[in-house]
C-alpha cells in the first residue's frame, strides 16, 4: 500500500493510455538522429541504405507519369506496388557473382515476406503479392523525402500544383539510365505493363540480373556515374559539401584500415580513439579530413555520454521493479539514495575492470574521480590527437562492461566514471574555446534534451560535490526528471512509456522491459553507399581497396565531372 502521505494523491485505477515499452526514454537518441547526424551525413540515413533505390523509385515515378493514369496517391499505389513486389522478390533471386563476393544484401524493402516467398521456389511470381503493409512500400516509408531532398523529385504540394510526386528533369535522367539498364529484359518488354502479371521465375531472374541493387557496383551500370554526381553535389551546397566530406573521410578510413573488416563497433572506436586496440586497425585522419573526423568524434562523445545516462535509467527501472515485488508499488526515494551511496564503491569498479582500487566512495569528490579517471585513462591531447585505447580505463571498455552487465551495483560507479572520462577528455573549457566552430555538436539538444555542453558546464561547477551528491544530481535531473518529461510528451503519440514516476518523496515503478543502447551511427548506410557508388570495395570485408573514382575523391575531395548535366544534354535523351 501507499504510505499515508502519498495515498491521498490521485491515482489511476486504469491506465488512460495504452502501455508501451517505447524507446529513447530520455530523449537522447533523437538528438543524434534528428540534429547531429543530419549535419554529418545529410541524405544518407539508417533506412536509406542502397543508392540504386534512388534510380528504381524515380524510374517508377517516371513510368507512372508517362501513362494516361489518374494522378492520385491511390492510383500511384496501384501502379507502384506490383512492380516493387517483383523487384523485392527479384533481389532475393539475384545470382550475380557480386553476391558471392559481398554476401547477401541487407535492407531490401519487403525483405521478410519476399525472402520467405523465394525460399518456397515458386515457378511463377504474382505481381499482386502482398510484400509490405504500407500502400507506398519503401518509397513512402523511407526514400521519398531523401530522393526529393536530392532534387530528383518534386513532392506533391499545393504550391507546386502537383497532384502527386513527379520526377524533376534530373530525376528523369536517372530514370532513363535505369530504363537503359533493364530495357532489354523480358520482364520490362512483356510483363511490366500488366498490374496483374504472373511472372515466370526465370523472367524475374533475368530482370533482376540487370536491375538488382548490387549492379550499381559494376562500372558499366548506366546510372552509376549519374548517382555519383547526385550524392556528391545534390541537395544544396552545404549539404553536398558535408556529404562529400563524410564520404571522403570514409575512404580515408577504408584505405588506412585495409586488412581489417569494419563494423559499427570498430567504427566507433576508430572515430573516437583512432584505433580499435592492440593488434587492430589504426587511423590517422589525413589533413583534409581532420575537421570532419573531429566532428564525428564529438558525435561519439555524445554517444558515450548518452549511453551512461540511459544505462543509469535502465538500472533504476530494473532495481525499482525488484523492490516493488518485495515491498509494494512505490519505493521511498530515501531507499534509492541510500542504495546509491552503498553502490558507489570503487572496489566493485576496480574488480569489474581488473584495475587497482582507487579507494573512492560516496564521500569522495567529483574532482577525486576526475583525477583518477584522467590517470587511469591516460587522458591527454586535444580533439584532433589520437587517444590511448589501451589504457586500463577507457570509455569503450566501460561501455562494453556496462552493456554486458546485469543488475550488478557496479553499474553505477562505472556509469559515473564513463561520464567523468567524457567530461575530462572532451569537455574542457580549453577544447570549447579552441574548437568553438564545432561546439554546435555539443550544444545540440539544448536544455530539453540534455546537451553535452550543459553537462560539461554543470560538471565543472560541481567538482567539490561528493560522489553521492553528484549521483543524486544526475539521477534526479538527468534521469528521473528527464524520463518524466519525455514520457509525458509521448503520451498522445505512443502511449504510456513511463517506467517510473516521482510522487512526492516516493517513486512509483511500472513493470516493463528496460533497455539501454547507443543509437545507430549510420555506419552501415554510409559504408554501403560508398561501396555501391563504386568508390571502394565493401568495408565489411578485409580488403576494401579504393577504386579509381574513390582515389580521386579521396585526393581531391570531389569528382568535378558534370555527369548529370552532360547526360541531360545528350542527343536522343528520352527524358
Amino acid at each position: 500500500m501507499l504510505p499515508a502521505d502519498v495515498a491521498v494523491r490521485p491515482q489511476w485505477t486504469e491506465k488512460l493510455y495504452p502501455p508501451s515499452q517505447g524507446q529513447d526514454h530520455l530523449g537522447l537518441a533523437s538528438v543524434s538522429s534528428d540534429q547531429i547526424l543530419p549535419k554529418l551525413s545529410p541524405g544518407i540515413v539508417v533506412q536509406t541504405v542502397h543508392p540504386r533505390y534512388w534510380s528504381f523509385y524515380t524510374f517508377l515515378l517516371d513510368e507512372f507519369w508517362r501513362r494516361d493514369l489518374p494522378r492520385t496517391r491511390r492510383d500511384f499505389s496501384r501502379f507502384y506496388r506490383p512492380r516493387e513486389a517483383i523487384f523485392a522478390a527479384g533481389c532475393h533471386l539475384c545470382d550475380r557473382p557480386e553476391h558471392d563476393e559481398f554476401g547477401p544484401l541487407q535492407a531490401i524493402v519487403g525483405s521478410n515476406k519476399a525472402s520467405a516467398l523465394v525460399q518456397t521456389q515458386p515457378t511463377v511470381y504474382n505481381a499482386q503479392f502482398n510484400y509490405i503493409k504500407d500502400p507506398l512500400g519503401g518509397y513512402g516509408l523511407y526514400y521519398s523525402a531523401a530522393i526529393s531532398g536530392m532534387g530528383l523529385t518534386l513532392p506533391a504540394t499545393p504550391a507546386a500544383g502537383l497532384p502527386y510526386d513527379a520526377p524533376t528533369p534530373e530525376g528523369r535522367t536517372i530514370a532513363a539510365a535505369f530504363r537503359t539498364a533493364i530495357g532489354g529484359t523480358r520482364y520490362y518488354r512483356e510483363y511490366f505493363d500488366d498490374d496483374q502479371a504472373l511472372v515466370p521465375a526465370d523472367v524475374v531472374a533475368e530482370y533482376i540480373r540487370a536491375a538488382c541493387l548490387c549492379q550499381l557496383r559494376t562500372p558499366t551500370a548506366p546510372d552509376r556515374p549519374l548517382l555519383q554526381d547526385v550524392f556528391l553535389h545534390a541537395g544544396g551546397p552545404r549539404d553536398a559539401e558535408q556529404r562529400r566530406a563524410t564520404m571522403r573521410m570514409f575512404l580515408d578510413l577504408a584505405e588506412q584500415t585495409a586488412g581489417y573488416e569494419l563494423s559499427e563497433d570498430r567504427f566507433r572506436r576508430l572515430i573516437y580513439f583512432h584505433s580499435t586496440g592492440a593488434g587492430g586497425a589504426a587511423w590517422t585522419p589525413a589533413a583534409p579530413n581532420v575537421r570532419t573526423a573531429r566532428r564525428w568524434r564529438l558525435y561519439q562523445a555524445r554517444e558515450y555520454y548518452a549511453y551512461a545516462l540511459n544505462r543509469m535509467w535502465r538500472y533504476l527501472a530494473e532495481w525499482g521493479i525488484g523492490e516493488v515485488r518485495m515491498s509494494g508499488d512505490v519505493v521511498p526515494l530515501s531507499t534509492w539514495w541510500e542504495f546509491i551511496d552503498d553502490a558507489i564503491d570503487s572496489a566493485a569498479l576496480a574488480s569489474a575492470l581488473g584495475v587497482d582500487d582507487p579507494h573512492l566512495n560516496a564521500s569522495s569528490t567529483v574532482a577525486d574521480l576526475a583525477y583518477w579517471a584522467t590517470g587511469a585513462g591516460n587522458v591527454g591531447g586535444d580533439l584532433d590527437d589520437s587517444w590511448d585505447i589501451a589504457a586500463p580505463v577507457t570509455e569503450h571498455r566501460l561501455y562494453r562492461w556496462a552493456n554486458a552487465a546485469g543488475g550488478e551495483p557496479a553499474v553505477i560507479p562505472v556509469a559515473l566514471t564513463l561520464l567523468a572520462l567524457v567530461a575530462t577528455r572532451v569537455g574542457s573549457r580549453r577544447n570549447e574555446l579552441a574548437f568553438s566552430e564545432d561546439w554546435d555538436i555539443c550544444r545540440d539538444g539544448g536544455v530539453s534534451r540534455l546537451a553535452l555542453s550543459r553537462f560539461f558546464n554543470q560538471w565543472r561547477d560541481r567538482q567539490r560535490f561528493s560522489l553521492g551528491e553528484a549521483a543524486r544530481w544526475l539521477f534526479g535531473d538527468y534521469v528521473i526528471r528527464q524520463h518524466e518529461r519525455v514520457a509525458v510528451a509521448k503520451l498522445a503519440q505512443t502511449g504510456d512509456t513511463f517506467h517510473f514516476r516521482r510522487q512526492g518523496e516516493y517513486l512509483h515503478f511500472y513493470d516493463a522491459y528496460a533497455r539501454a543502447e547507443m543509437s545507430n551511427s549510420r555506419f552501415q548506410a554510409l559504408a554501403t553507399t560508398v561501396n555501391e557508388l563504386g568508390f571502394v570495395d565493401s568495408l565489411f570485408g578485409a580488403t576494401h581497396a579504393l577504386t579509381d573514382p574513390g582515389r580521386r575523391l579521396l585526393a581531391d575531395g570531389d569528382l568535378p565531372e558534370p555527369h548529370l548535366e552532360a547526360a541531360m544534354n545528350e542527343p536522343g535523351d528520352d527524358s
